[in-house]
């Protein structure tokens, strides 16, 4: 809450003239005048944040299907009373097998009834899992994603390789069989078992079933060495696709070395940190999808032999063209994705060269980058909007979200999972070890302030910008709302804050709605403030440093850009016809009047 100001002497306008001027400019100066903590703008009374438990925990089930868990107990009496417990049971963590959380949530359930509990654990999803409002929850919700939207593609490519190396194998059995010698008793006791010597003299039987040598029924010795190659190569595909992870997911350390593994596994992922991990994917993505090339050669060539087709004057030189490129999307699917993940800090700090390659690449690599909230140095250093940079490759996947979003980062993270090119997400989420309440209310206030814009760039969805695309433009019912109001709910930011007492207020002072609209090439000759209001109700005004009000300058330009993309394409109204002829007939009698004048 704001500072605690005294009753100030009345010449306390002449005495804080100066040192506003100063803090407004520098942003230092009346120290005694900081926030003890964060602040309440009074424009929140009005406003109707959305609740944290309408959204979080959230129940991801078994094949990847994720939402809110106050929908899953939506239809229960005490559904609030019952998120709040769960969510209670979760300890923080960013995620929890819902079969080891619900004993301790249901057991604090003293306001409901026997029946409601029994109820309650019917509608809990078995082998489900429940995700936190926390910093590692995107890679668990992403993950769940792939998970999603490759599970069938990846069983059904893999149980084609399945069958026709069985079929491959088939025809190199029989061509054996065709083979001087091929039968013999042991041939025939392997075939029809060991107590066919109780009915038939194996040995007999094998001498009966010999026929004369044809060489003409046999494999040409080219032919079986392609087919025994082909299968081999088939064989250590399968034997490898049983030793693959979910996904790979590349990070440069951003997460502890100790919760990578827990966090990852839960979909079956495998981490690897890089100090480069966008190049470091590049590379792992580049081998990789040359030992799937190779794969889904030997797979062709398999499919050919099976139905005596293959040629090498007219199929060898094809193959020898064949990449990743030629494939189709089953088949990639079936190659686990690969993820790089990292903070929006760690790439502003580094080198874009390896994130713009990785773009510019064209190779299905998947990018998560989280976005903590806003810190001190966004209001003086230029931090770079990689949603906008990604969307300047023309053809990668971009979209970004928020996790305090979840009707829009889900269905995002869905049709992200299920591209083929490279994807970028820009999400905000938590910062790490915070109490997840204050850090919602903050993230929200991103949202609908429109400090934070949400889109999504799909290249698949058309030819055209207006198809491409799509800007999330939520019904604000208060336009005041702006960059400020979301900083001063954050306790970071008290620095650019400084209370001043009654006395001291004067018409040099501008609120900052109508400041913000005098802003043109140059700033008023005010120093803007925002109303907040302490506990007991009494309203504040809270002085504003001139880097806040370029940041809210900012911000509201980068808005109202976005907001022009998303209007282009769009069908523009069609004026009236009526109107027209309204407006031409005003003019015509203008005209017409001012001849009459001038006669006169």
């Amino acid at each position: 809450m704001a500072a605690t100001v005294t009753t100030a002497p009345a010449d306390d306008a002449q005495l804080f003239r100066e040192p506003l001027r100063t803090f407004h400019l520098s942003g230092q100066g009346l120290e005694e005048a900081i926030p003890t903590g964060a602040l309440r703008p009074s424009i929140l009374n009005s406003l109707a944040l959305p609740d944290l438990e309408a959204s979080y925990p959230m129940c991801v089930h078994p094949d990847g299907f994720a939402r809110p868990f106050r929908e899953v107990v939506g239809e229960l009496e005490h559904a609030g009373i019952i998120t709040s417990a769960f969510r209670i049971a979760m300890k923080g963590q960013p995620s929890g097998v819902l079969e080891e959380v619900a004993p301790t949530a249901i057991d604090s359930l003293v306001e409901c009834s026997k029946a409601e509990i029994a109820h309650l654990r019917k509608l809990l999803p078995a082998g489900a899992f429940l995700v936190g409002f926390h910093a590692d929850s995107l890679v668990l919700l992403h993950g769940a994603m792939l998970a999603e939207a490759r599970r069938l593609q990846r069983a059904r490519f893999w149980e084609e390789v399945e069958h026709t190396a069985s079929r491959l194998r088939e025809i190199l059995t029989l061509d054996e069989a065709h083979a001087p010698g091929a039968i013999s008793a042991d041939s025939v006791t392997a075939s029809l078992g060991q107590r066919v010597g109780s009915f038939f003299n194996a040995a007999r039987l094998a001498e009966a079933l010999q026929g004369p040598r044809n060489p003409s029924r046999r494999m040409d010795a080219e032919r079986r060495s392609r087919c025994e190659i082909t299968l081999a190569m088939l064989k250590e595909g399968l034997r490898d696709s049983a030793q693959y992870p979910a996904f790979w997911l590349f990070h440069s350390g951003v997460f502890g070395a100790s919760s990578a593994p827990e966090v990852v596994s839960q979909f079956r992922g495998s981490a690897k940190w890089a100090v480069d991990s966008f190049a470091a994917a590049l590379q792992f993505c580049d081998a990789r999808l040359d030992q799937f090339t190779h794969l889904l050669r030997a797979l062709r060539v398999a499919r050919l032999e099976i139905d005596a087709m293959f040629s090498p004057q007219i199929h060898e030189e094809m193959l020898a063209r064949f990449d990743w490129q030629s494939a189709s999307a089953g088949e990639l699917n079936a190659l686990p994705p690969i993820v790089v993940i990292e903070t929006a800090d760690c790439l502003a700090q580094a080198s874009l060269t390896s994130f713009g390659r990785l773009l510019r690449s064209g190779l299905p690599v998947q990018v998560l980058i989280l976005r903590s909230g806003l810190e001190p140095q966004d209001l003086h250093e230029f931090t770079p909007d990689f949603g906008y940079l990604s969307i300047a490759h023309r053809e990668s996947f971009v979209l970004q979200s928020s996790m305090a979003q979840p009707s829009h980062l889900l269905p995002g993270l869905a049709a992200m999972a299920k591209t083929l090119r490279p994807a970028v997400a820009v999400v905000a989420g938590p910062r790490r070890q915070e109490e997840d309440a204050s850090v919602w209310r903050e993230e929200s206030l991103l949202i609908l302030s429109r400090t934070f814009p949400l889109y999504s760039y799909n290249p698949e969805s058309g030819a055209h910008w207006k198809e491409r695309f799509q800007l999330l433009a939520h019904d604000v019912t208060h336009e005041d709302l702006t960059a400020a109001h979301t900083i001063a709910v954050s306790d970071h930011f008290r620095q650019q804050f400084r209370i001043v007492p009654p006395s001291a207020w004067t018409s040099e002072q501008m609120e900052l709605k109508p400041y913000l609209e005098a802003y043109t090439h140059r700033p008023p000759l005010a120093i803007p403030y925002l109303w907040v209001e302490t506990k007991d109700g009494t309203q504040q005004r809270a002085m504003l440093t001139r880097d806040l009000v370029n940041f809210c300058v900012d911000r509201r330009r980068a808005w109202a850009l976005f907001d022009e993309l998303a209007e282009i394409g769009k069908p523009q109204p069609v004026p009236n016809e009526n109107a027209r002829e309204e407006g031409a007939r005003d003019t015509i009698q203008q005209v017409l009047a001012m001849l009459n004048v001038r006669q006169t």
